[in-house]
């Protein structure tokens, strides 16, 4: 189990920095709704398939990960219910931190997000945010990846 201490942004299209990095695919699915308490997905990418059941809070949360073998997530996947998202995600450093720029794909392909992670409240507070970031979510549950798996860009728009 771990802290996860994150930070999102929307991005407009025109501008999203140059991509010269590869792209990990990203398919998840999410076998809670977003009136749960905790949140579990199930996440098949380059890197393995992962059970992860995270706490509800937005900006630090607790999370914990295990990884699954393809049966069993195959054998899980149909807990998901077809709340699913999928989505590019391009792994960028700038000023110091890593930043996961996702691209969403299907119904959610205009949505583009940066999520940036750290170690401490203190980095995340004193985060310089770049230029080509647009509003900061973190705090906007409507933006979380289970309730636009569930909701899409419903919820957003209204």
């Amino acid at each position: 189990m771990r802290i996860e201490i994150e930070r999102k942004f929307l991005i407009d299209n025109d501008k999203v920095p140059n991509l010269d990095v590869m792209a990990n695919k990203i398919i998840q699915g999410y076998i809670s709704t977003p009136e749960d308490s905790k949140e579990t997905r199930l996440r098949q990418s380059e890197l393995g398939y992962f059970l992860t059941i995270k706490s509800t809070e937005t900006f630090k949360r607790v999370e914990y990960e295990v990884a699954l073998s393809k049966d069993q997530f195959d054998d899980l996947w149909e807990l998901t219910e077809n709340r699913i998202i999928v989505k590019e995600r391009f792994t960028l450093l700038e000023n110091g931190a890593s930043i996961d720029l996702d691209l969403y794909k299907n119904e959610l392909q205009s949505l583009i997000m940066a999520e940036v992670e750290f170690d401490t409240i203190e980095e995340a507070e004193s985060f310089k945010i770049p230029s080509w970031f647009g509003q900061e979510v973190t705090d906007n549950h409507n933006y979380d990846n289970r309730c636009l798996a569930t909701n899409g860009l419903e919820t957003i728009r209204n």
